[in-house]
Order: structure tokens, then C-alpha cells, then sequence
């Protein structure tokens, strides 16, 4: 379903929070609606500025759709999906661009 960019610290955050594995099955689904040939990568990620460490679900741009329509797209999955599914990640997990 999903590469990983530096697989050990992946699972070592989906370890800590496992309730992060469902999601991210659930997720596929309706990422793949809107991105059916997108490439996905789990990557964990931090913010330097402040302690909130997340698991990213990148997707690489579609090439055949210009930056407003990879957005909408992108949109499309927070109204479709997302807005509702959030809170069980906890502030845990991000759908983006890579």
C-alpha cells in the first residue's frame, strides 16, 4: 500500500501509536480515488519549533493535472474522508504533496 522513507523510524512511530495502522489502511481507499496512480510514502516527520511528531502520508503530484486541480483533488479527500477520520489520528498523521 504505502513505501517508507527511513522504514525503522516508520514503525517505530507506528508502534508507539498503533491506532495509526487502521487509519492508514482505511486511508488508502480514498486516497486512491482521487490519486489512482500517485506513489505514497509513510515518513516520519518533526517539527523542529515545536514537539509534535507525525507520521506524513506523502503523494507525488500527478504531472497531468496542473497545482489547482492536484489541490482540489487534494481538498476532495478532506471533504470526502478526511474531515471525519482526523481526530482518530490524534494530530498523529498528515495526508500532503511530497
Amino acid at each position: 500500500m504505502y513505501s517508507f522513507k527511513e522504514p525503522q523510524a516508520v514503525y517505530d512511530f507506528l508502534e508507539s501509536n498503533p491506532f495509526l495502522v487502521p487509519l492508514l489502511q482505511e486511508a488508502h481507499g480514498p486516497i486512491r480515488k482521487h490519486f489512482p496512480n500517485s506513489r505514497l510514502f509513510l515518513q516520519y516527520i518533526t517539527d523542529p519549533e515545536i514537539y509534535n511528531p507525525q507520521l506524513a502520508v506523502f503523494l507525488t503530484r500527478p504531472e497531468n493535472l496542473d497545482a489547482e486541480e492536484r489541490i482540489d483533488l487534494l481538498e476532495r479527500i478532506d471533504y470526502d474522508w478526511w474531515f471525519d477520520a482526523e481526530p482518530r489520528s490524534q494530530g498523529k498523521m498528515i495526508i500532503c504533496f511530497e
